[in-house]
């Protein structure tokens, strides 16, 4: 591969256009695997057990895409209509996560200092 090829397959890695948008930022990323983790890991536990949302987030993003990138491919949402009562919404499934985690957290902050002054 020349350099000048080289040099532009580099900087779309860098820019991370192979990816969808909401998964170019590094804090999304990792609210997105740890949602997957959560949710496969309930359903599949035997699957998912020797795999954090940490690892899955590094091979995924910073090996696997990356090497698909680097042969032209890139991961995009399905551009065929798909029935909405096949798929579920993933920002929906996200927030959800979140409100969980938000729902914990608030339950051991409670234990750990009491509940707050009034209540």
């Amino acid at each position: 591969m020349d350099i000048e090829k080289r040099e532009k397959l580099r900087s779309r890695l860098r820019s991370a256009k192979h990816l969808p948008e909401f998964m170019r930022d590094f804090h999304d990323q990792k609210d997105l695997f740890k949602t997957i983790q959560s949710v496969m890991e309930t359903k599949n536990p035997e699957t998912c057990g020797s795999v954090n949302w940490m690892l899955g987030q590094c091979y995924c993003i910073d090996v696997f895409l990356k090497f698909m990138a680097m042969h032209g491919y890139e991961l995009r949402k399905v551009g065929a209509r798909v029935d909405d009562d096949e798929t579920f919404d993933l920002k929906v499934t996200m927030e959800e996560k979140r409100k969980t985690d938000d729902a914990v957290f608030k339950k051991w902050m409670e234990e750990q200092i009491g509940k707050p002054p009034g209540e």
